[in-house]
């Protein structure tokens, strides 16, 4: 009975744990992205921000998508755990800041980025 007890803890202390090993899961559950593995299942798929404005976040390193009623081209890169992106197109507010480092974080398919490396404005975007 000592035995099942102890394994029965130690399962549901593993059940606990974050998604991955070696991820820290945030209080309200989105992990952190600090890979191109970990972007995996958000990689060429439409990131809505809304019903007529997205980004595609491509395998091969390049983006795209809709802003502002304006198309958005770039590329991008994961570097010291953040997410990268340098556009080369797109809205002209957009186009004042074209490269930014991204903190970015995912809960389930809901993709929460926030600018200037965790230090400026969030922003949420919803697989599709």
């Amino acid at each position: 009975m000592k035995h099942f007890v102890l394994a029965a803890l130690a399962i549901s202390l593993a059940a606990c744990a974050a998604p991955e090993m070696g991820k820290e899961m945030s209080e309200d559950g989105f992990t952190r992205l600090a890979t191109v593995e970990d972007l995996g299942t958000f990689l060429d798929r439409n990131l809505a921000f809304d019903a007529e404005q997205y980004s595609v976040i491509n395998s091969d390193g390049s983006l795209g998508g809709i802003f502002a009623g304006v198309g958005i081209e770039g590329t991008w890169e994961m570097e010291d755990g953040f997410f990268c992106r340098t556009l080369t197109a797109g809205p002209e507010y957009a186009m004042k800041i074209p490269v930014d480092c991204q903190l970015l974080e995912a809960n389930g398919s809901t993709l929460r980025g926030t600018r200037d490396k965790g230090n400026g404005r969030q922003f949420i975007l919803t697989a599709q």
